[in-house]
């Protein structure tokens, strides 16, 4: 950690410091752009069911059907059809692979 501050008192902000230190450390971190990072590190937004959210069982959909499909392959799907309407609410790629 760094030694310019008095160790934490908290188990949780040593928790939280140790983490930060160890995604700053990380290589793999340096592979992904931040707002992929953020995107995949952000809570979900919430914890409905397929069943009972149109938009979450369209992203189920569309992984499914991309399973044996690159990242890119869904990635570039996700971004068409936000272009052909904004208003469509799809998960992306993290957060659907989260919820399967």
């Amino acid at each position: 950690m760094d030694n310019s501050y008095p160790p934490p008192v908290l188990e949780k902000m040593r928790i939280a410091l140790e983490f930060i230190r160890l995604v700053k450390e990380s290589t793999v971190a340096s592979q992904f752009s931040a707002e992929e990072l953020a995107d995949f590190l952000q809570p979900l937004e919430h914890d409905s069911t397929p069943e009972d959210d149109p938009d979450l069982m369209f992203s189920l959909q569309a992984f499914i059907g991309f399973l044996g499909s690159t990242q890119g392959d869904y990635e570039r799907m996700h971004h068409y059809i936000h272009q052909r309407d904004p208003n469509i609410k799809m998960l992306s790629y993290y957060q659907v692979e989260r919820r399967a």
